[in-house]
């Protein structure tokens, strides 16, 4: 199976942001709900495991949706925009986890 740049950048960054993204989000949740490392590590790991099972499945999807429609030329703008937004999703998670570890 072929697939073009623009696609199979969108699949790599939209797994890369479906394994981060969930960790991220769950951080920044935690982190500004309590202060007590006992508590925050055990919200985090719930939290994560949470938004994991509804990323995971979520990207899954879209996925195997972009996937069956790669020949169509009118989603090819679609994968573009798309992987242009995960990449950006994904450098927000780089930073706030940076960020949280120097702060």
């Amino acid at each position: 199976m072929k697939l073009n740049a623009d696609l199979t950048k969108t699949l790599f960054y939209s797994f890369l942001f479906a394994l981060g993204g969930a960790p991220s989000i769950a951080m920044l949740i935690v982190s500004d709900q309590t202060h007590h490392q006992d508590v925050l590590l055990s919200g985090f790991i719930g939290l994560t495991l949470v938004l994991a099972c509804v990323f995971l499945p979520l990207i899954l999807l879209q996925n195997i949706f972009l996937l069956l429609v790669r020949h169509q030329p009118r989603f090819h703008k679609l994968t573009q925009v798309l992987g242009k937004i995960y990449f950006a999703l994904n450098l927000i998670c780089l930073l706030f986890w940076l960020l949280f570890m120097f702060r």
